[in-house]
């Protein structure tokens, strides 16, 4: 370890595995941090036993070991090991292919849990396959770490030291490892987001640099490393973090009215909280027509119902925009999307939001959706004796309408009074 213009840089060597096992004591700490759920760890440590019966080194390794040390739940435990892919497959039969290229195979518990066993990652030309060499091709120090069958932590890259001053920093050279895997530079972002890391100078700059290449990423790794960013909700502070970020600016066509956000973000009188997929992906699509929104997330590899979503937020704000809400707006929103549509409304037009009156406005509808009306097509059919799927449907839609906006009440035989006065046969 040397210092470079005030900044610590790592040179990497690695040792023979044999030293390396015997030096495992000055490299390791006994760990102390929230446990693993039982289940994923259970049968993390049976594969690991197995492995070891076969003589096979095995550790736990990853984000398992990283939130455990932050006191962190851990839903999912990843075992690296110096059996290859087709030795682990001939030793668990139920095991599945993975991406064997890429050393990675999946073991079912038979529990409805899977472990994911992967070989260890090894420098061009070496054969030393060790869990060091492994740690040493691994993005951060925080994710370098691996932890033994009894609970030792390995840490020769001192991640456990930045976890506690919540810094995030490259294994080795930052640039080699963004270059090795573009989608680092947004992973990065997101550590910074969940975890509240700062960025050290080295990789930041590295970040800067090397955020272009992300365009050339999969949007299905992109999208998947967004939504990890996103969890349950974004506070504003790291949404302006995150949309002032180098990767931002190469997420094409998504976020191209980030500037615009940033602007209304700036100027909120009231936090704005980022909640849920469909309002994250609003940003993400901009304030478009629903078809421009849904070919940008169609790049993006995103799913038919959060297209759905998307557009009907935006059908629904541009109404509430300019004129307020409306039973009809509320009722095309639906409890789901209600608050988010009235947390950027208000964003929008430099307001406080009125989440709690929009709410008790929502439960306050005659119906919540179609099925609440008081008729349905199988009536329709055995009352008026018309099989005319369209006519059904047509008046349908027009008695839900009619209900919704509280014209008529949603009484069986009121409606069918106001159908066979009002609609034609």
């Amino acid at each position: 370890m040397l210092l470079k213009n005030g900044q610590i840089v790592y040179f990497i060597r690695i040792e023979s595995c044999a030293s390396m096992r015997n030096s495992m004591k000055e490299l390791s700490v006994k760990g102390k941090g929230e446990e693993m759920s039982g289940s994923v760890k259970s049968d993390a440590l049976k594969i690991m036993d197995t492995l070891h019966r076969y003589g096979y080194d095995a550790y736990i390794v990853g984000g398992a070991v990283r939130d455990r040390l932050l006191n962190q739940p851990v839903h999912d435990v990843d075992v690296a090991s110096s059996a290859s892919p087709e030795q682990i497959m001939g030793i668990f039969p139920a095991s599945v292919d993975a991406g064997m290229q890429n050393g990675t195979v999946l073991i079912p518990s038979g529990k409805g849990t899977v472990t994911e066993v992967s070989t260890f990652k090894s420098l061009p030309g070496s054969r030393k396959n060790c869990i060091l060499e492994d740690l040493a091709l691994r993005d951060f120090t925080v994710n370098a770490m691996a932890e033994t069958k009894e609970g030792t932590i390995l840490d020769p890259f001192n991640g456990r030291a930045d976890l506690d001053n919540r810094i995030l920093r490259a294994v080795g050279d930052p640039e080699q490892r963004l270059k090795e895997d573009p989608l680092r530079v947004l992973r990065a972002i997101r550590f910074a987001v969940k975890y509240s890391f700062t960025i050290h100078a080295d990789l930041e700059q590295a970040i800067r640099k090397y955020a272009f290449q992300l365009a050339v990423t999969a949007f299905e790794r992109k999208g998947a490393e967004l939504e990890k960013m996103l969890g349950s909700a974004l506070c504003e502070r790291d949404l302006i973090y995150f949309l002032n970020s180098p990767p931002a600016a190469h997420l094409e066509p998504l976020f191209t009215d980030r500037q615009v956000w940033l602007k209304k973000l700036q100027q909120s009188p009231a936090p704005f909280l980022t909640e849920g997929k469909a309002m994250f992906w609003f940003i993400a699509a901009g304030i478009n027509d629903p078809e421009v929104s849904s070919r940008r997330l169609s790049k993006a590899k995103r799913s038919s119902r959060l297209k759905k979503q998307v557009s009907v937020m935006q059908e629904v704000l541009s109404s509430i925009i300019s004129d307020g809400w409306t039973n009809v707006n509320l009722y095309k929103a639906g409890e789901e999307l209600a608050m988010p549509c009235e947390r950027i409304r208000a964003l929008w037009r430099g307001e406080e939001p009125q989440t709690e009156a929009v709410l008790l406005r929502y439960h306050e509808l005659p119906i919540k959706s179609k099925k609440d009306l008081a008729v349905n097509g199988r009536l329709l059919i055995d009352t008026f004796a018309i099989s005319d799927g369209k006519w059904i449907g047509k008046t349908l839609k027009q008695i839900e309408k009619a209900v919704v906006r509280s014209e008529l009440p949603n009484e069986e035989s009121t409606l069918l009074d106001y159908i066979r006065k009002e609609v034609p046969k």
